[in-house]
Parts: C-alpha cells; structure tokens; sequence
C-alpha cells in the first residue's frame, strides 16, 4: 500500500525564515568589523549553480600595431569594419557553487524557558561557524591561485631586497616592496585598478611584526602621531602598530581563526586561516556586491547561487523540537591572478 500524502503544515516542512536570514547577512556575512575578509572579497549572485566567465586578455586593450590604421580604416563610401577579422581572445573559465548546511536545534521546553531569544543564539554561532568555513574557502583560493604565470608572485627579499620585519628607515623594504607589486599588477591589468581598491592582506602575526620593524616606528617616532601609536589610536593605527593605510594601500589584517581539532580532543589545534609570513595584495573596486563588469578588476570573487546566507527553521510539534541549520551555496575563487599580488616570506 502505497504512504499516504499529507498537507505540508509547521511540523513538516522548513521555513526559510526571511527576517532571520536578513539578520544573519548584516550581522555576520557583509559585516567587516568582525569578519576582515569581506573588506576584499566581491560577492557576485548567479542565476545557476554551475556556468562560465569569460577571462580576457588585458593586453588587447593597449595593443596598437602598426597595420591598425590601415586594418580599421574607413573611407567614406566604404563598409565600416568589424572587428570579426581579430577578434580579443578570451576563454572560458568555470565556476560551481557548493551547499553546505550548517544545523542547530533545541528541545521545546529549552526554547519556553530560556531567559534570552535561545534560537537567535544559536542561529548566530553556526552562522559565525560558516563564516569562519567562508574564511578558510577563501584563503585557499588565494594560496591555490596561478600567481606565477603572470610575474605576481615573489619572496619579500626578491622584491625589495629584505625581510620586512628587518625593515629600517634607511632599508624601507615594507614601502618599496608593496611599491613595486602594485608596478608589477599595473602593468599587467593596464593601470586598471585605482589605489582606492588596492587591499594589502596578512594575518595578526605578520601584522604584528611588521608595526613593530623600525620603518614603522621610525615614520612616527619623532612626529605628532607617536601618541597615538603608543594608545594604537583606532583612526591612525590598528592594534599590531600598523597604520591603516601604507604606501597608499589599505592594510586588511585578516584574523579569522580556524580549530582543526575536533569536539572533546585531547588538545586544541587552531591557526590563522591567511598563513604566517605570507601577504596578498588585491583589488576589489566599489562596495562588497558585485554589478556587471566589475568581475574583470576583483581579485577575489564569491559566486553565491540564492543562499548567500540562509536560516530555514522548522517547529517540529511531533518530538517537541526546533530545529534549524544556516545555509549557503557558494563557489569561491581569485578570478583574475593579474589583478593580485603575492608576497612570500615576508618576515623571519
């Protein structure tokens, strides 16, 4: 005998909770003041879970050869040109979102007793949990990335002749090291990026070396700021001593935390996502979500097909229980390599 079909009610199906999932996306998935990453990553929305952008050569915008007058003049009377016959190369690069749920629920009587709203609590911790699994997702594409095929790629010696953490005011290596990064992604995205979106990104532990070499103290040590870098006044310096903005580059210490031991294990393994002694230099133009033609000059884009961040909860009445999960469905990846930069042993 076949089961019988029942009318979806509260306690069998998953609501997806609109003023939840709203909550959840300013509080944690477009918040910058507790999740640094979204200061440089462009959000992007698609319309299916698997598709193509196209990547196109920057050089094709500043090629000039010598047949180009004769190739695309035209003479009155004559046919315009086309194009067609050289057409700007491109190819197909592919992107595939991938759903991960991360769940929570609580007992009937926990949610009627609890002297605080229980189920927001546990929306926010498993939202802060897939935060930090956005963190991680997003520091392996930038550690995955084909830096090396465009030039942008080089250890902090190469570079600027120095470790930075042994930078001076005599060797300012921290300076002219990000100097001549920004030269190498100029020439090779065509000067397309303005500083304003230029993101230089590292971990606390760097950070924290870098504010405390003697280029950092020697630029304010004898000037009206070294008040302020003793207080770590938040408008002139972040907490590792480092202003917020170096060499015209915006400085975005990334300080997501990963555990990688699991619940009730014998000792505590965790880590900064962004590794020690390693620096990115991005571009993202304009605010976190992305709008058509922008892609091209976002180092770093996060497809999200519909689930950027969603709360479905259910009132189970049957077994007296709420249960829940925060979803997203996403794909995260350094799109363009040229429009970034990475620097390598940093710091000693």
């Amino acid at each position: 005998m076949p089961a019988s079909f029942v009318a979806p009610s509260p306690t069998n199906i998953y609501i997806a909770s609109a003023q939840a999932t709203g909550g959840l996306v300013v509080s944690h998935s477009r918040n910058p003041d507790d999740f640094p990453f979204t200061e440089y990553v462009k959000y992007m929305s698609v319309d299916k879970t698997k598709g193509f952008y196209k990547f196109y050569r920057a050089e094709n915008a500043a090629r000039i050869s010598q047949d180009m007058g004769a190739r695309y003049s035209w003479p009155h009377g004559g046919v315009r040109p086309t194009g067609f016959d050289a057409p700007e190369l491109f190819r197909d690069q592919s992107y595939e979102t991938f759903r991960i749920s991360f769940p929570y629920g609580h007992s009937e009587a926990e949610v009627e007793q609890a002297d605080f709203d229980i189920l927001a609590h546990s929306r926010a911790m498993v939202a802060q949990q897939l935060m930090t699994y956005r963190g991680v997702l997003i520091s392996t594409a930038l550690q995955n990335a084909d830096w090396s095929t465009y030039g942008n790629t080089s250890t902090a010696t190469a570079l600027s002749g120095g470790l930075w953490d042994a930078a001076t005011a005599e060797n300012a290596y921290i300076s002219l090291g990000l100097t001549k990064a920004i030269q190498s992604v100029k020439r090779a995205t065509l000067g397309v990026a303005k500083f304003k979106d230029y993101r230089v990104v590292m971990n606390p532990n760097t950070a924290a070396k870098l504010g405390h070499s003697q280029e950092m103290h020697a630029l304010y040590k004898q000037s009206v700021f070294a008040a302020a870098l003793t207080e770590r006044d938040a408008k002139l310096f972040n907490e590792y001593g480092i202003p917020p903005v170096v060499a015209g580059l915006k400085i975005v210490v990334d300080d997501t935390v990963r555990i990688t031991s699991k619940d009730g294990a014998s000792s505590l393994s965790s880590g900064y996502t962004i590794p020690d002694g390693k620096i990115y230099i991005v571009t993202r133009p304009g605010g976190i979500e992305s709008t058509s033609g922008n892609i091209a000059t976002s180092t770093v884009t996060m497809f999200y097909y519909k689930d950027e961040m969603t709360v479905f909860e259910k009132h189970d009445k049957d077994n007296e229980r709420y249960t829940g999960t925060v979803t997203q469905d996403v794909d995260i990846q350094v799109v363009d390599p040229r429009c970034g930069f990475e620097i390598t042993n940093v710091t000693s």
